[in-house]
């Protein structure tokens, strides 16, 4: 199977880094199968039901967790929505990128496969200046690092250093 054949050459994995959650972005890259699958045509198809004409697709994410050894995605989100959504093997679920998600460890006897397609509608840039106030208000090591070495290097606070 393609899929696993990705993970056992650890294709995108740099030498020597050893990782908890088998991932490939992209896995295309390495495996041009798989933009010939009939998955992704049929998840095509829903996603121009679900986003209409517009859709288009842009990027690929296969996750592996190993039997008995798979390690949690943490809940992770662009932004606010939550669901539950539990999934029998062989499941698919449907879902805005800002919805709230995450899986647990593997802890079956037969290895966890996850396929993810991304499907999207062209975007517009904001013209009005998005900002997220939760991210104004905090106040991490990170940028108390940051604001110090800007007084030590006379640099103005709008500067944002990046490390």
């Amino acid at each position: 199977m393609v899929y696993d054949q990705i993970f056992d050459r650890k294709a995108g994995r740099d030498e020597g880094k050893a990782a908890t959650l088998l991932q490939i972005l992209n896995p295309r890259k390495y495996a041009p199968e798989f933009a010939e699958i009939l998955y992704e045509v049929n998840a095509r198809a829903i996603a121009e039901q679900l986003l209409e004409a517009g859709a288009r697709f842009s990027g690929e994410h296969a996750i592996f967790k190993p039997a008995g050894v798979g390690t949690p995605t943490p809940w992770h989100q662009d932004e606010a929505k939550a669901v539950a959504c539990p999934l029998p093997p062989g499941g698919a679920t449907f879902h805005d990128s800002r919805t709230a998600h995450f899986t647990g460890a593997n802890k079956s006897a037969v290895p966890r496969r996850a396929y993810i397609l991304i499907f999207g509608t062209e975007t517009t840039p904001r013209t009005d200046g998005r900002t997220f106030p939760w991210n104004d208000a905090r106040h991490t090591a990170r940028d108390a690092r940051a604001a110090e070495a800007a007084r030590t290097l006379n640099i103005p606070a709008e500067v944002d250093i990046q490390p």
